[in-house]
């Protein structure tokens, strides 16, 4: 089953990438740690890299997942693209996910990503104190973005629509290989004043990236990917109780971030995520009342994922 979330609108044409951008800061490691602990070690291990990056926190590692089991994941995300996944397209998002997990592979990187191991990761890593995954993936899960799709730098969603948690870290790990600036779709991260040069991530196969949801920490990937198999990445949404730093001006009721290049209409805000910021800041009946009515609820595809095997 296919869906559109929001009616088709002309999308702005952006400049193809150059990949003469300040590059994202990438740490390698030999696997993925085996025990809470050895989480916590890496993280400690990594933090300053993390608190040091521009323009904003973050951190690019390669490594974690060996490479057999990135391609076979890239293989279910593929059969699960020809079977439908749901589409979303309009100013902001030319984009296809599932909440769904494409296949036993897919469903064990996420849940190593899911597990006590990583949350503990995320903890010492940002300093950010009781985080843990959504297992449902709301607005999670496969994320594919297909030959001429893209996503206009924005803000992500600050507040779960169901569980009305606070949305605080952002995981992606991308399962396409040998990709090049010449094949779009890089991560840009941008600086809150919209006027620096971003630092850009190149998705390679096997890379995970995570960063921090707030008001503070405009990012996308702007220019279209070219790539005919298009981009394909697992995502992940870790949450706690308490609140991060709201956006500030327009961005507080909905305003989209804008580079340069881009439309002054990108600063208006649009209707749907102006209900949402509200609601991200209304007591909780009020909270529930927007978010029932603008959240939507967690995507499911047609096709069901195959089973995870037992261990």
């Amino acid at each position: 089953m296919t869906t559109t979330t929001t009616p088709v609108e002309e999308l702005s044409a952006p400049p193809q990438p150059t990949g003469q951008a300040p590059q994202a800061t990438v740490v390698t490691v030999s696997g993925a740690p085996d025990s809470v602990e050895g989480w916590r070690q890496l993280a400690r291990e990594h933090r300053t890299a993390f608190r040091a990056a521009q323009p904003w926190p973050h951190l690019a590692i390669d490594g974690l997942f060996d490479a057999d089991r990135i391609g076979q994941a890239l293989t279910e995300a593929q059969d699960a693209a020809s079977r439908g996944l749901k589409h979303t397209r309009n100013t902001t998002f030319v984009k296809e996910e599932s909440s769904t997990l494409p296949g036993p592979v897919s469903q064990q990187l996420v849940d190593t990503l899911d597990g006590e191991g990583y949350a503990a990761f995320l903890e010492e890593l940002t300093g950010t104190t009781g985080l843990h995954a959504d297992t449902t993936h709301y607005n999670a899960g496969l994320h594919v973005t297909p030959q001429g799709g893209r996503q206009g730098i924005h803000l992500d969603f600050r507040v779960h629509p169901e569980t009305h948690e606070h949305h605080r870290v952002v995981t992606l790990l991308y399962l396409s290989p040998n990709w090049t600036a010449a094949d779009g779709g890089l991560l840009e991260l941008w600086h809150p004043s919209m006027k620096r040069q971003p630092t850009e991530v190149m998705p390679q196969a096997g890379r995970l990236v995570l960063f921090e949801a707030h008001g503070g920490t405009p990012h996308g990937l702007p220019n279209p990917v070219t790539r005919p198999a298009g981009r394909v990445a697992l995502a992940t949404h870790h949450y706690n109780d308490e609140p991060s730093a709201r956006p500030k001006g327009l961005w507080a009721i909905g305003g989209r971030p804008r580079r340069p290049q881009d439309p002054w209409r990108y600063l208006l805000p649009d209707t749907k995520e102006a209900f949402l910021a509200v609601g991200a800041r209304a007591p909780k009946p009020l909270q529930r009342l927007l978010f029932d009515r603008f959240g939507g609820k967690t995507s499911t595809p047609a096709a069901t994922a195959p089973e995870a095997p037992k261990a």
